[in-house]
């Protein structure tokens, strides 16, 4: 992260198989999925990629989805000062 921009917001997507519902029939595709969201706020001190990393995965870890049935995931910084 660039030392000018200090995000106050992480989010995290992460598209889970629904249950029940097999392989997605298209190669690389996800199927039909529950999408999830967790954010949280980040103080306002510079954030560096560790810190980063380990809230990311608090929020997934929180969200308690099992590996074989995450078809994405997605990142975001946000409230950027």
């Amino acid at each position: 992260i660039g030392t000018s921009v200090h995000p106050r917001r992480l989010s995290v997507k992460v598209m889970r198989a629904k249950e029940g519902v097999g392989e997605p029939r298209k190669h690389l595709g996800h199927g039909i999925c529950d999408r999830l969201h967790r954010s949280c706020q980040l103080s306002g001190q510079k954030v560096d990629a560790q810190r980063l990393m380990e809230r990311t995965w608090a929020l997934i870890a929180g969200l308690q989805v099992p590996w074989t049935r995450v078809r994405g995931i997605g990142l975001f910084l946000g409230d950027l000062r």
